[in-house]
């Protein structure tokens, strides 16, 4: 079974080796698509080989309206239908199911379960999708069956359309792949993945056009399961929305993951990204319009390839960027942690230690950090950085640990720093540093 999370529809898939069963414990939204996509060959397992005249298909399941709001519970496929269970929030141990009669296309409650305390209500779609494959011994002259692949992942890339899906079989291609077109809002996004089971690579290594390994500008676009290496910049997101890549590893580059001009409403899933020469992952305007709305998940970036650097781990650069959530994110290893740029910014559960200089730098106005820890940095654990402007930083529940200067450094009485249930415990020196005539205290 191959999990990703992604944003669109629910999509299933089977070929005739058995059921698949999912448990994303994902929110479910009335009128938009669920955030949980996963790509599954049913069985335990995928082939190695491609197995001539193997059926395999692969389903979206769009939840059109759901009342109340809820969280799925299991999302299930067999030969013949769609099972799916959901709780609706407060719900506690009740659960609600529904079947989606593959023969008939319609769906129907299953008897027995309920919510008494309220009415629920489910409408949903579900479309079959296309499915296409690339393997390092396919043939771009052929039709990109999963028993005729094509050979490059770049020739996928010109032929599918919205809502496509293109496995890629595990092995490496030596090869730059740019978007040429997006998927859209009604029909899906388009889906590079990794086969079920094994891993496609798109390394550098010897190839003598373009930086980036994947580059995208274009709108709805999904990655997952692939490890991109040996390039002066992993991956590229430009003036475009709605992209989502998870379960993916980025190394020995350069740069990491680039968000730029106007990217928005971008999310990253299970990214590991590591051995990096100048940022493991950056949102900055680069010239362009804002980036804004960007979600990270369990993301990890770590391992600077050269300490004389000044590394980010995370980076929101400098400009009026806004509205970017951080969760469950590690750095370690780099010069600085997350250094935040960008307003109305979050950073929940989130760690930084082992950092040349600090592992949380601020410089934007209303970013909150809840959960964190931060500890054993060489210059600061929390740092505000002065920008010109005044600015509020919120830290709860957090833990800033053993930094062998400043634990927490003001650099302008300007700023503020708000303060609860913190602990800040041991280091060589200093605990708070407010600087400036009175501190910052007196705007807390």
């Amino acid at each position: 079974m191959y999990e990703g999370s992604f944003k669109g529809a629910q999509v299933l898939g089977e070929s005739d080796k058995g059921n698949s069963r999912m448990n994303p414990g994902e929110p479910l939204n009335r009128h938009l698509w669920m955030q949980l996509l996963l790509l599954a060959l049913l069985g335990a397992s995928a082939p190695t080989t491609p197995c001539s005249g193997e059926r395999s298909r692969f389903y979206r399941v769009r939840s059109d309206e759901v009342s109340p709001a809820g969280r799925i519970i299991s999302l299930e496929l067999s030969d013949s239908q769609i099972s799916l269970t959901w709780e609706p929030f407060g719900a506690g141990p009740y659960h609600v199911q529904h079947a989606y009669d593959l023969g008939t296309g319609i769906w129907s409650d299953v008897p027995g379960t309920h919510w008494p305390i309220a009415e629920t209500h489910w409408a949903g779609t579900v479309t079959q999708l296309p499915t296409y494959y690339v393997s390092p011994n396919g043939d771009d002259a052929n039709p990109g069956a999963v028993d005729k692949p094509w050979r490059t992942i770049q020739h996928g890339v010109e032929i599918v359309e919205p809502g496509d899906i293109v496995f890629v079989r595990g092995g490496v291609f030596h090869e730059r792949v740019f978007s040429v077109r997006g998927g859209d809002a009604v029909n899906g996004a388009i889906i590079f993945a990794s086969y079920p089971g094994e891993k496609a690579v798109i390394d550098g290594s010897g190839v003598s056009s373009g930086s980036s390994g994947v580059t995208i500008s274009h709108s709805y676009i999904n990655l997952a399961g692939l490890e991109i290496r040996n390039w002066d910049t992993g991956i590229w997101i430009e003036d475009c929305g709605h992209v989502d890549i998870s379960n993916s590893e980025v190394h020995d580059v350069w740069y990491g993951i680039g968000a730029a001009d106007g990217a928005h409403d971008f999310e990253l899933n299970r990214v590991e990204i590591h051995h990096f020469t100048l940022y493991g992952f950056d949102a900055s305007p680069s010239g362009g319009a804002d980036c804004h709305n960007g979600v990270l998940n369990d993301c990890v970036a770590h391992t600077c390839r050269d300490p004389e650097q000044n590394v980010d781990g995370f980076a929101l650069g400098h400009g009026t960027q806004h509205d970017f959530v951080f969760n469950r994110c590690l750095t370690y290893d780099v010069y600085d942690g997350f250094d935040i740029s960008a307003g109305n910014t979050t950073l929940n559960g989130c760690s930084a230690h082992d950092c040349g200089n600090g592992g949380y730098k601020i410089w934007a106005d209303n970013v909150t950090l809840v959960n964190c820890l931060s500890y054993h940095n060489d210059g600061t654990n929390l740092e505000l950085d002065w920008s010109g402007l005044p600015k509020t930083t919120t830290a709860v529940n957090c833990d800033f640990v053993d930094c062998r200067v400043f634990n927490v450094c003001v650099e302008n009485p300007a700023d503020c720093v708000r303060m609860h249930n913190c602990i800040l415990a041991s280091g060589d020196n200093i605990g708070i540093r407010p600087v400036g005539t009175g501190g910052p205290w007196h705007r807390c």
